[in-house]
C-alpha cells in the first residue's frame, strides 16, 4: 500500500536510485552498500503453488540468491507488512471471493491438497 506519492516523489528527486538488476547483468565491480527487499512480494511469488515447507525454502533460497548477486557491503534490510487495515479487509475479501468464483470443478484431490497449502489469507 504505503505512502500515496512517495514513489514517484523519490524517483523525481532521485532518477537513478532504482536499477533493473539481474544475475546476466551484474558485474563484479558494481557497488551497492544497501539493499533492501521487500519480502511479501518475493513471498506472494512462491505461496500460490506450494506448502509452506517449500515456501520457506524458496523464499530463502531467493533472498539468498539475490544476495550472492549483489553483495551488499553494508545492509541487508529486509521489510515485511504487517496485518492490512481494518478498511482495506472488505476490498481484500471481495478481491479472494471473486478469484474463488473462477475456480471451478476441483476434484477431491484437489481440495485435499489444498488444505497442505499456505492461505493466502494468512500473507
Amino acid at each position: 500500500m504505503g505512502v500515496p506519492g512517495f514513489y514517484s516523489y523519490l524517483f523525481k528527486k532521485y532518477p537513478d536510485i532504482k536499477s533493473v538488476c539481474t544475475e546476466m547483468n551484474l558485474s563484479h565491480e558494481t557497488k551497492c552498500h544497501n539493499l533492501y527487499l521487500d519480502l511479501n512480494n518475493i513471498i506472494h511469488k512462491y505461496a500460490e503453488s506450494n506448502d509452506k515447507n517449500e515456501i520457506i525454502k524458496d523464499v530463502i533460497e531467493h533472498i539468498d540468491r539475490i544476495f550472492r548477486s549483489i553483495l551488499p557491503s553494508q545492509l541487508l534490510y529486509i521489510a515485511m507488512d504487517g496485518v492490512a487495515p481494518r478498511a482495506r479487509m472488505p476490498h481484500q475479501r471481495t478481491k479472494r471471493f471473486l478469484k474463488s468464483k473462477q475456480i471451478d470443478g476441483i476434484t477431491t484431490d484437489e481440495q485435499n491438497d489444498s488444505k497442505k497449502k499456505l492461505s493466502m489469507n494468512v500473507i
